[in-house]
């Protein structure tokens, strides 16, 4: 979620994730496909896959410092960022 909102083009979190992610209405997918009509294949991909992980209750995390897995991620590559 982070990467997606670095360069700050997008609505603020609340609304983002009312929107896009934790929306129950039937039409929450088909506004994320209209990215993909929109020329924005990375982003549409990266919000129905986070729509797709909220809808089976894994959590959303804004920050590196919410997810194990970005922890990992980070102190691997500074490993070998450090090592070369």
């Amino acid at each position: 979620m982070r990467m997606i909102c670095e360069d700050g083009s997008f609505p603020e979190k609340a609304e983002f994730e009312d929107d896009f992610i934790f929306a129950e209405d039937l039409e929450a997918e088909s506004r994320i496909v209209q990215f993909l009509k929109d020329s924005e294949e990375n982003l549409a991909v990266a919000l129905l896959n986070l729509r797709w992980c909220a809808v089976l209750g894994f959590p959303i995390s804004w920050s590196p410092n919410q997810s194990p897995w970005a922890r990992r991620l980070s102190s691997n590559y500074t490993a070998r960022k450090g090592a070369t």
